[in-house]
């Protein structure tokens, strides 16, 4: 409801960006404050997600940090996705993807790059250092 009443998602008003990331260009371990639709116009986004219960946290609006990974047992996954071609056989869905409030990943690119059309408030709330995970589950970035 709030989205659409008030273009907002817990209280943060989201905006319609275009994002070109370089090749081999990776971000911080971070989580959504925010719920975020993304579609991939070119390229390969690749992830790290976290597939175990995200450890509960209410985001306020002048909250920066995320979560403390350090305490939890934490199990992530690699997924990719990618643009599609303009086919009408294929499904668009398929170059699509939604961050949901409190989801926690880490977000790269390979050799390809990537450019996004993404819904978003404009921010993320990153995973401080010594609330990294302890447990060694978030995988190495590939060389």
């Amino acid at each position: 409801n709030e989205l659409i009443t008030n273009k907002c998602s817990n209280q943060r008003r989201l905006k319609w960006d275009i994002m070109i990331i370089k090749p081999n260009t990776s971000f911080r371990l971070h989580a959504h404050p925010n719920i975020e639709l993304i579609y991939v116009v070119n390229g390969v986004i690749h992830e790290y997600r976290l597939t175990s219960e995200s450890p509960k946290k209410e985001y306020k609006l002048d909250d920066n940090t995320g979560p403390n990974l350090s305490i939890t047992s934490n199990k992530f996954i690699h997924r990719s996705v990618s643009e599609q071609p303009l086919d009408k056989s294929i499904k668009i869905i398929d170059a699509m993807f939604v961050n949901e409030i409190g989801s926690i990943h880490l977000t790269f690119t390979r050799d390809e790059g990537a450019t996004l059309l993404v819904l978003w408030s404009g921010n993320h709330v990153n995973i401080q250092s010594n609330d990294l995970p302890i447990d060694r589950s978030l995988p190495s970035l590939p060389e």
